[in-house]
């Protein structure tokens, strides 16, 4: 498969990445910001930048789900299978 390739301006790129969403903005800055760090060490500012841009912008649900199996069990009134599992008794 051969690449296409194109001649584009700067200006043109800005009004590209201007009709992409927040999250795909998001995206091409932490590319960016990863592709120059394996050039040269990143600054505080750009770690923070990178830092933002792989933040999940999505809300947190509000409850826990049923179907994780600490919480089926505690609803069902039995012991879960996973106590004790990770973290002695005391």
């Amino acid at each position: 498969m051969a690449a296409l390739q194109m001649v584009i301006n700067y200006d043109q790129v800005i009004e590209l990445v201007d009709q992409l969403t927040d999250e795909q903005q998001k995206q091409i800055i932490a590319h960016l910001l990863t592709h120059h760090a394996k050039q040269r060490p990143l600054t505080v500012d750009e770690k923070i930048q990178l830092l933002d841009a792989a933040k999940i912008t999505r809300p947190v649900n509000e409850s826990a789900s049923i179907r994780r199996p600490a919480l089926k069990c505690r609803a069902e009134g039995k012991q879960s299978p996973l106590k004790g599992l990770f973290f002695s008794e005391s």
